[in-house]
């Protein structure tokens, strides 16, 4: 398992391979545009570690408190 080290923002996997959060997250952000969504915003399959049925502006609230920027950023909204 991943061991998260909070201060330097980094992800050290158990075979080394060392990643910056912001890597990760840019990468569970682009899978999470792989899984459907219904009309009122519920996602149809588990995305992580949030079950089906999940709305996905509670996931979206993960991605703003956890990434520089927050879903703003990673949608590619945010003004120059």
């Amino acid at each position: 398992m991943a061991e998260f080290v909070q201060s330097e923002m980094k992800v050290i996997e158990p075979n080394g391979v060392v990643f910056k959060t912001s890597e990760i997250l840019e990468k569970y952000w682009d899978k999470l545009g792989d899984i459907p969504v219904d009309d009122d915003g519920i996602i149809q399959e588990t995305f992580l570690w949030w079950p089906e049925g999940t709305d996905r502006e509670d996931i979206w609230h993960w991605f703003d408190e956890k990434y520089p920027g927050g879903v703003v950023k990673l949608m590619g909204l945010e003004e120059n």
